[in-house]
């Protein structure tokens, strides 16, 4: 990375999602792979980006990086508008919990 003039490179190595064609190359989400309806204590909350993050595109504001692609992820066209909670049904969510995936610096 140097030679190509990155002066301090930094690489960032995530789990793997299985969504998308990753879902298809290796395998798809299982039904239990979820979030969903599980009560998350204040910490494990806190430590997923989504309890504070927004990601902001063109095309509205959605609740986090990995889902851009999942219309039910948007939450709406401003920011204001999402300062609420996000129901943790996405599969991806379960990654980021289980993993300690996130894009925080």
């Amino acid at each position: 990375m140097r030679e190509i003039g990155l002066p301090r490179p930094r690489l960032k190595v995530l789990s793997l999602f299985r969504i998308g064609a990753e879902g298809q190359r290796m395998r798809a989400y299982e039904a239990w792979e979820t979030l969903q309806g599980r009560r998350l204590s204040p910490d494990e909350a806190e430590r997923l980006q989504c309890s504070t993050g927004r990601m902001v595109t063109s095309r509205g504001v959605f609740v986090c990086p990995i889902l851009i692609d999942e219309p039910a992820a948007r939450m709406g066209e401003r920011l204001d508008e999402t300062a609420r909670p996000f129901e943790l049904r996405h599969a991806s969510c379960f990654t980021c919990h289980e993993y300690g995936v996130t894009c925080r610096t």
